[in-house]
């Protein structure tokens, strides 16, 4: 494991320093420049999530993932699916998925982020409640900035928190 990741690198073998030379069947064919083969990486998918920043005074909404989905159990501020439509289907993914029924406002902010293949460009939108919260503290919740650092939430949604604090101008939606 050490030879392939200190002397027989794939993109430069050094052979002269390598120990085990002699016995190489890659350099006895001339194949070392040209092996491992490279696998092809699959090209970037562009995604669009939107997600609603719900707040009341200096508290914000968050919600829990389910348990089996991908990162789940972390808590996030609510937002559509990777397979979504942007903000067009934000009230109805919110309602299905959270019980939450929202009014979408300005747009606040675009974050950037990158998981695995997909490039993610989450539009943050400012949003307000147009109904009671469900009564599930185990799903969602209101927290203050003190309270969401000791919750278990991903490096997205510390973007999306962070450029929420750093509001960019106002977007009309389009």
């Amino acid at each position: 494991m050490e030879l392939g990741a200190t002397v027989c690198t794939p993109t430069d073998p050094a052979c002269s320093a390598c120990p085990i030379a002699s016995a190489c069947e890659a350099r006895r064919l001339g194949l070392q420049a040209e092996l491992p083969e490279g696998t092809a990486r699959r090209k970037p998918v562009p995604v669009t999530v939107a997600a609603a920043l719900i707040q009341s005074g200096n508290r914000v909404l968050v919600v829990r993932r389910p348990d089996g989905a991908v990162l789940g159990r972390l808590w996030e501020i609510p937002q559509t699916a990777l397979d979504a439509e942007g903000t067009q289907d934000l009230p109805r993914v919110l309602a299905e998925s959270h019980g939450l029924a929202i009014v979408a406002g300005p747009l606040l902010a675009v974050v950037r982020h990158a998981i695995t293949f997909r490039r993610i460009r989450v539009e943050v939108y400012a949003a307000d409640l147009a109904g009671p919260l469900p009564l599930d503290a185990e799903r969602v919740r209101w927290v203050t900035s003190a309270e969401i650092a000791a919750l278990p939430i991903s490096s997205m949604t510390h973007k999306i928190l962070g450029a929420s604090r750093r509001r960019q101008l106002p977007l009309a939606l389009p």
